[in-house]
Order: C-alpha cells, then sequence, then structure tokens
C-alpha cells in the first residue's frame, strides 16, 4: 500500500565493470518508460526505492543493461533483457 519498492539481488548475472542493470516501470498502451533505480549489482545487496509513478498506472517492469550510472537518455539505451508482469499480493 505504499509507493516503496524493496529490491534484493538474489543472483544477479555477472556485467563488466562499466555496466549496470537499470530498472524501468512499463505504461500501459506503449505510452513510454519510468525509470525505477539501477539495481544492485552484488548477490545479498538491496535497495528500497519510491516508485516514480502508482503502480496501477504501469503494466510490467523492465530491466535494461545500461552504461555505469544508467541510461544517459529517459528510455534505455541498452537491451532489455528481463521483463515481468505485476501481480498484486495482497495480505487476506
Amino acid at each position: 500500500r505504499s509507493n516503496n519498492l524493496y529490491v534484493i539481488a538474489l543472483s544477479p548475472p555477472t556485467i563488466k565493470n562499466d555496466q549496470s542493470h537499470q530498472l524501468w516501470m512499463v505504461k500501459p498502451n506503449d505510452s513510454g518508460v519510468e525509470s525505477v533505480a539501477l539495481l544492485p549489482s552484488n548477490s545479498g545487496e538491496s535497495i528500497t526505492v519510491e516508485l516514480p509513478i502508482p503502480i496501477d498506472e504501469t503494466q510490467l517492469f523492465a530491466v535494461s543493461l545500461e552504461p555505469s550510472g544508467g541510461s544517459p537518455n529517459a528510455t534505455p539505451s541498452g537491451p532489455v533483457v528481463f521483463t515481468g508482469s505485476i501481480i498484486s499480493a495482497e495480505a487476506p
């Protein structure tokens, strides 16, 4: 019920030192993306981020491979390497 997202790296793939993985929220109807954060690169590392838009205004998350520090654009500049649907998990 908050606008925060907790992310933990369970088994991140190895990437070059000059690269990072960036998390994006994909808006419905091809209306763009919003950058969320750079993902932790080491197993066991975690971050908590405030989502840039409400979760109900997005259809899925995507992860792109970017230069160190993230995309220089407001959209992914590197390949999208993962997408995942957003599923609501509410307590009974």
